[in-house]
C-alpha cells in the first residue's frame, strides 16, 4: 500500500470507542484527511508548526482550533508527525518539547503515563516524556496503529506472493470452450503515459505546490513586516502583536528575547496584556533575566488596569512573599478582585485564605457535610485526609455512581467532590443525575487539568451549582479552597432566599 495511504488508514481507523476513555472530550473534534481540508488550513498548519512538511505528503490533519484555522493541532504526514509547540511539552506550561517531526520508523513504542503524559521511546534508546494535554489517550492509540501498520507493511513486502489456487474443473472447461469459440473477453491493457508527459505533470504539480507555499510565506512575511513597521512607529497593539509572533514562532523564527523586547515596548505604552506578558517572562526567566521584583511591578501595572490574571498573580506573590513583602490582607484583596472578574483560580484561593485562616470561620467547619466520590482508593483517601486536616465535620465516601446516588439521598451532603472517571460511567453523567435530583447540592469535579474543558457545558447548564474543578495532582489547599468556595456559594444563595 502507498505510504501516505497507509498512514491515513491507520490514523482514521482510531475511533472514539478505541481510545480507552468513555468521555468524548478525549477525542479531537476535527480529524480529517488532507483532501477534505481547505488549502488555507493546510497552509496555516505548515506555516505555524510544520515548516518542513510538503502539502502533498500530508495524510491527516487534526485541527485543534475553535475556528478551524489549522494554526494549532497535529499533522500526520507520510513519513512523520508534527505538532504545534503547545501540544506536546516536557511538562505542563513548559516550552521545551519532543523534537519535530517525529519520524515513525525511529519509534519503538508510545505509552501513556497516568492520564496526561506520553512516553515516546525510540529504537536508538532515546526517550521523551511529554505533557500531552487532553488528547493523550487518542495519540497513544494512533501511534500504536501507525507502528503496527508500518511493521505489518514491512512483513508483507518481504513475503513472496502466494500462488493462486487452481480453478475448479468446470470453470477451466468453460474458459477453454469460450476461448475456442472466440467469446472470451481479453481486457485491454491501459497504455502507460509517455515518460515526457509524466515529467510534465510532476513538474506542474511541483510548481503549483511551490507557488502556493511561496504565496503563504509572502503573506506571513508581509503581515510581519506591516506589524513591525507599525510597532516601530509607536503603535502599542502592533508591538504586542510582534511580541506574540516571536514568542509563538508564528511567521517568524521563535525568539523569546525579541518577544520580550516587543512586549516591553508595548508595556511601557500602557498595554495591559503586554504588561502581563512582561511580568510572566520576568517571573519565569523566559527571554530575559529571572527577576521576581520586576515581575511583580509589571503584574501590578496590568492588575491596576483590571487584568484578571495579573490580579491573581499579584495575590499569589503577596501570599508567597515573592518579589514583594508577604501580606495576607493584600493577597486576599487581589484574589478577591480577580475572582470578581471570573478568574477561577482566584476563587478557591480567596475563600481558602478567608475561611481557613479566620478563627471565627473555622467554628462553622464542624457543621459541613461533604461527600467524596472516586473509584480510585488513593484519590479518595488523599481528598478525605485533606478534608479531615481542614476540620470538615462530616465526610462520606462513595466508590461508584450507585453508592454516590444512594448516599446523596440518605445523607444529603451539601457538597460533593466527584471524580471525572468512575467505574462503569464518568463523573459528568453522575453529576447530571445528582443535579437533577438534588439541585441544592454543590459539585466540584476532580480531574486531570487537561480535561478542564469537559466541565464547560455542565457549568453553563447549572451555573452556580459548580464550585469549581480540583485538578490532579491533588493539593490540600486546592481541595479545601474549593470546598470553601462551595460553602461560600451556599451562603450567597441562602442569603438571597434561593436555597
Amino acid at each position: 500500500m502507498d505510504r501516505k495511504e497507509l498512514i491515513k488508514t491507520a490514523v482514521l481507523s482510531v475511533k472514539k470507542q478505541d481510545i480507552g476513555r468513555k468521555d468524548v472530550y478525549s477525542y479531537p473534534a476535527t480529524v480529517r484527511e488532507a483532501s477534505q481540508c481547505t488549502a488555507k488550513q493546510i497552509r496555516n498548519a505548515i506555516a505555524a508548526y510544520a515548516p518542513g512538511c510538503r502539502p502533498e505528503d500530508i495524510a491527516v490533519l487534526v485541527d485543534l482550533t475553535i475556528l478551524n484555522s489549522g494554526k494549532k493541532g497535529y499533522l500526520f504526514a507520510k513519513d512523520g508527525f508534527y505538532a504545534d509547540r503547545g501540544q506536546l511539552t516536557e511538562e505542563a506550561f513548559k516550552k521545551q518539547g519532543i523534537p519535530m517531526p517525529v519520524i515513525y520508523e525511529e519509534l519503538k513504542r508510545v505509552e501513556l503515563e497516568g492520564n496526561d503524559y506520553l512516553i515516546f521511546s525510540y529504537k536508538d534508546g532515546r526517550s521523551f516524556m511529554v505533557f500531552s494535554s487532553i488528547y493523550g489517550f487518542y495519540l497513544k492509540a494512533v501511534f500504536g496503529k501507525i507502528i503496527d501498520a508500518l511493521n505489518g507493511d514491512e512483513e508483507n513486502n518481504g513475503k513472496e506472493e502466494k500462488p493462486k489456487e487452481a480453478a475448479e474443473p468446470d470453470a477451466v472447461s468453460r474458459a477453454e470452450e469460450a476461448s475456442a469459440s472466440g467469446e472470451a473477453d481479453t481486457p485491454e491493457e491501459e497504455a502507460p503515459l509517455p515518460t515526457e508527459m509524466e515529467g510534465l505533470i510532476k513538474d506542474y504539480a511541483d510548481r503549483t505546490v511551490d507557488k502556493a507555499l511561496a504565496e503563504a510565506r509572502a503573506e506571513v512575511e508581509t503581515e510581519t513586516a506591516r506589524e513591525e513597521a507599525a510597532a516601530e512607529a509607536g503603535d502599542p497593539e502592533s508591538a504586542y502583536s510582534c511580541g506574540k509572533m516571536y514568542e509563538d514562532g508564528t511567521g517568524v523564527e521563535k525568539d523569546e528575547k525579541k518577544a520580550f523586547i516587543w512586549y516591553e515596548k508595548a508595556a511601557k505604552q500602557g498595554h495591559a496584556e503586554a504588561q502581563f506578558h512582561c511580568g510572566m517572562m520576568c517571573d519565569k526567566g523566559w527571554g530575559t533575566e529571572k527577576n521576581p521584583k520586576k515581575a511583580f511591578t509589571w503584574y501590578r501595572k496590568a492588575a491596576l488596569q483590571g487584568h484578571a490574571r495579573a490580579q491573581y498573580f499579584c495575590g499569589e506573590m503577596y501570599e508567597e512573599g515573592r518579589g514583594v513583602a508577604a501580606d495576607s490582607e493584600k493577597s486576599q484583596e487581589w484574589y478577591r478582585k480577580a475572582s470578581l472578574q471570573g478568574e477561577e483560580s482566584a476563587d478557591w484561593k480567596y475563600d481558602w485564605m478567608r475561611i481557613y485562616t479566620d478563627p471565627k470561620e473555622q467554628k462553622t467547619l464542624a457543621s459541613w457535610r461533604v461527600m467524596v466520590c472516586s473509584g480510585v482508593l488513593l484519590t479518595r483517601g488523599t481528598i478525605v485526609s485533606s478534608l479531615k486536616e481542614g476540620g470538615i465535620g462530616t465526610i462520606y465516601e462513595a466508590g461508584n455512581e450507585a453508592e454516590a446516588l444512594e448516599k446523596c439521598g440518605k445523607m444529603k451532603p451539601q457538597v460533593v467532590l466527584i471524580d471525572s472517571l468512575l467505574p462503569g460511567t464518568n463523573g459528568f453523567e453522575t453529576t447530571e443525575k445528582i443535579m437533577q435530583k438534588w439541585p441544592g447540592t454543590k459539585i466540584a469535579i476532580v480531574q486531570q487539568f487537561a480535561l478542564r474543558e469537559a466541565t464547560y457545558e455542565l457549568k453553563q447548564k447549572y451555573g452556580a451549582a459548580f464550585a469549581g474543578v480540583i485538578d490532579k495532582p491533588l493539593k490540600k489547599e486546592k481541595i479545601l479552597g474549593t470546598v470553601a468556595k462551595a460553602f461560600a456559594l451556599r451562603r450567597q444563595r441562602k442569603a438571597s432566599g434561593t436555597v
